[in-house]
């Protein structure tokens, strides 16, 4: 029988009497659509086969408890949130998982940081920037909050283009290394940037 027949109540009602097959279909339908979510948080084919193993060993022992008449991919990706904020939380605890985070997470950093910006944490990036000196922090505003263009920008303070990109290329490194090397603006953007993607 094709996995269409069934909708989301049949296969949960079935799931919950104990159906192998029933978890057996909603493994197929959902295993790889997860993993690909979560490999975009977690940057790690590792932690991704360990999530999903906890995930739907999660979903065999409490599927008692499932409501069936919640759609089973905002019950199955709402697990897999619950569990990426887990290894974040633990990562904040353990300084050497969070270094492996953060490591795996250097080369999404500017999601990170447009995260921030967006989902009103501003007073975190803010204390990033304040690290820089004043002429950095004003350039550093300019292009990379409100989106100037380094032309414009060097029009506005009156020095070149070269100027800007040297002062854009070192404040770029000393945010990124300050976002990077705080516990706490980390797990607040990776749980915000979590509650988005999966």
């Amino acid at each position: 029988m094709t996995y269409s027949v069934y909708s989301d109540k049949e296969l949960l009602l079935r799931l919950q009497q104990g159906d192998h097959s029933a978890f057996d279909i909603i493994y197929d339908l959902y295993k790889r659509r997860l993993a690909g979510n979560l490999l975009r948080l977690l940057k790690s084919d590792e932690l991704v086969d360990d999530v999903l193993q906890e995930l739907f060993a999660n979903v065999w022992q409490h599927r008692k408890n499932i409501d069936t008449d919640r759609p089973i991919k905002s019950y199955l990706f709402q697990i897999g949130r619950n569990l990426c904020v887990d290894i974040f939380r633990r990562a904040a605890r353990d300084q050497v998982y969070f270094q492996y985070l953060k490591e795996n997470f250097e080369e999404g950093y500017m999601v990170l940081e447009e995260t921030l910006i967006k989902n009103e944490q501003p007073q975190l990036l803010e204390k990033a920037i304040s690290t820089l000196s004043p002429q950095r922090q004003n350039i550093f505003r300019l292009c990379r909050l409100e989106g100037k263009s380094y032309k414009e920008v060097a029009k506005i303070l009156g020095i070149s283009t070269a100027t800007i990109n040297a002062h854009i290329t070192i404040a770029n490194k000393q945010v990124r290394d300050y976002v990077l090397n705080n516990k706490d603006i980390v797990y607040i953007a990776l749980t915000v940037l979590t509650a988005q993607d999966i």
